[in-house]
């Protein structure tokens, strides 16, 4: 199974793994490559510092990542306009055999309280002084200024 690094949960990136442990499955996140290694599945995922290599056998669940070889296509206009065509077929809570109840429960944990954009204020002053020795000393004395108000 494969699903994008971000997506609908505010770009926390939860979705693949807690998708993985629902389901049961081993989980990788941002893999930008995957090759056929055998009977498995042969995958690079990108780290802080660099790449890791790991081998696995489906079934798996990766959220994937762009990379300078792994650019998402853009749809031309006219693929777009024909999919609008296209039914779209919608399968209720029923339909997949679950139980509505059941299913409301196990997303308590989860809860939207507020969202919003933080605002940062942001204070710049400049130190005067006529030489160097001056401003280190000015700037010495705002810092610990800071610090005692901070305590």
């Amino acid at each position: 199974i494969l699903v994008g690094r971000e997506s609908g949960d505010w770009g926390v990136g939860q979705t693949g793994g807690l998708l993985a442990a629902e389901l049961g499955l081993p989980y990788l996140s941002l893999v930008d490559r995957i090759e056929p290694a055998g009977s498995g599945l042969k995958l690079r995922r990108q780290t802080d510092v660099g790449y890791e290599m790991a081998e696995c056998a489906p079934p798996v669940l990766l959220t994937i990542t762009n990379s300078e070889s792994n650019v998402p296509r853009i749809p031309k206009t006219r693929d777009v306009m024909m999919s609008y065509r296209k039914p779209l077929q919608k399968w209720s809570v029923a339909d997949l055999g679950l139980d509505a109840a059941a299913i409301g429960e196990a997303r308590s944990f989860y809860e939207v309280v507020e969202l919003y954009v933080p605002k940062k204020d942001v204070k710049c002053e400049f130190v005067e002084g006529d030489s160097l020795e001056d401003k280190v000393a000015a700037f010495a004395r705002k810092v610990a200024e800071v610090v005692n108000a901070v305590g």
